[in-house]
């Protein structure tokens, strides 16, 4: 799978909020959610895939989604600064 265009984090009127875009190239729309700083990855991950309607499985083949921002996969265990994309 490939991801959108890459956009960074806009703060939200709580200095401790981070507003999360997730692009995943077969949806018609992004998934947006605010969290705070300390939020673990796997937490936007897993709401990521619920909003998708896709799951970690494994067929002939295993398919497991990830977050990633500007290239680079994010730990499950960290947290981000900026907007992660779901590939």
């Amino acid at each position: 799978m490939t991801t959108a265009s890459e956009t960074g984090a806009v703060l939200t009127g709580d200095p401790r909020e981070i507003q999360v875009t997730v692009d995943y190239l077969p949806a018609a729309e992004p998934f947006h959610h605010r969290y705070t700083p300390e939020t673990l990855a796997e937490t936007v991950r897993e709401a990521a895939m619920k909003f998708f309607g896709v799951q970690d499985r494994q067929e002939r083949d295993t398919y497991h989604y990830f977050l990633e921002i500007h290239g680079t996969r994010i730990q499950s265990s960290g947290v981000f600064r900026k907007c992660p994309h779901l590939s």
